[in-house]
């Protein structure tokens, strides 16, 4: 771990993600399977960021926006399957961003 800025933005987005998909989990009506299914790439999501060997993590940061995006989740109830779809957008920008790097 190298000394640097207190953040980091793949870390803010990963936290972000992580938590929206743990959210959307807990409120989503689509069914056991799904909701299961948001639960575990949520939590896959956040333990390779936190865990990611070779690059400078915030776990601090990671968790904080993993509570924000929890909350976001369920402020946007109503539009969830949007919101959802939106997640997986950013979610796959960021993992081939991180990939072609």
């Amino acid at each position: 771990m190298k000394n640097g800025n207190i953040t980091a933005g793949v870390c803010i987005i990963k936290g972000m993600i992580s938590g929206s998909l743990f959210g959307a989990s807990i409120i989503s009506g689509y069914g056991i399977a799904p909701q299961i299914l948001l639960f575990v790439i949520g939590l896959l999501v956040f333990v390779e960021s936190v865990c990611a060997p070779g690059r400078d993590t915030h776990i601090g940061t990671v968790i904080f926006f993993n509570v924000i995006g929890i909350c976001v989740s369920f402020l946007l109830w109503s539009v969830l399957n949007f919101y959802i779809i939106a997640i997986f957008v950013a979610m796959g920008a960021v993992y081939i961003q991180e990939f072609l790097k």
